[in-house]
């Protein structure tokens, strides 16, 4: 599964506003444990407008729906408002989810 993500945070570091696409699989099982995420995660400095964006979330279940998944990221709100700025930061994690 790919989930699309964003909102403001503040992880003890100031606030910052975050633009995420995780990248959700499972190995043999599907036991929490075997549930992996690589996300890939851009940090912007908060602006009215980023801040008035409500937090979101969309996903995309089978690869049939890649498409109209990459549309609707293309056509959101957050990723007009950021098509052209630079991030103040880009993390790139790959972690157990359960």
């Amino acid at each position: 599964m790919l989930l699309y993500q964003w909102s403001c945070y503040d992880w003890g570091e100031g606030e910052s506003f975050e633009f995420n696409i995780t990248r959700q699989f499972m190995r043999a099982s599907g036991d929490d444990e075997d549930v992996r995420q690589l996300s890939l995660t851009f940090k912007f400095d908060p602006t009215a407008v980023l801040r008035e964006l409500a937090t979101g979330t969309r996903w995309c279940h089978r690869p049939e729906s890649l498409d109209e998944f990459l549309s609707l990221v293309q056509a959101s709100a957050p990723f007009q408002a950021l098509a052209n700025a630079k991030p103040r930061d880009v993390a790139f994690d790959l972690q157990v989810a359960g």
